[in-house]
């Protein structure tokens, strides 16, 4: 499963639990959080290096860690 590039979360409500697993696909490139009960997005996000979109619209999120600067190849927030 490391080699997904698509991964679209949107609605889901358990993931909290999940983002960290989530930072070691490492070939992600699209990531959507959108209408989730995110609050937080862990350090571990600078690990998707090839992600290109990252969509949290309508999360609970409030901030962005400073790691999310590794992502050179982000085009799309």
């Amino acid at each position: 499963m490391t080699h997904l590039t698509y991964l679209n979360l949107n609605r889901g409500f358990t993931l909290e639990l999940n983002l960290k697993a989530i930072s070691r696909l490492t070939q992600l490139s699209y990531l959507s959080l959108q209408e989730t009960n995110l609050t937080k997005i862990p350090d571990q996000i600078g690990n998707l290096t090839q992600l290109t979109t990252l969509f949290l619209s309508n999360s609970l999120v409030s901030s962005i860690p400073s790691t999310i600067r590794s992502l050179t190849s982000l085009q799309f927030l």
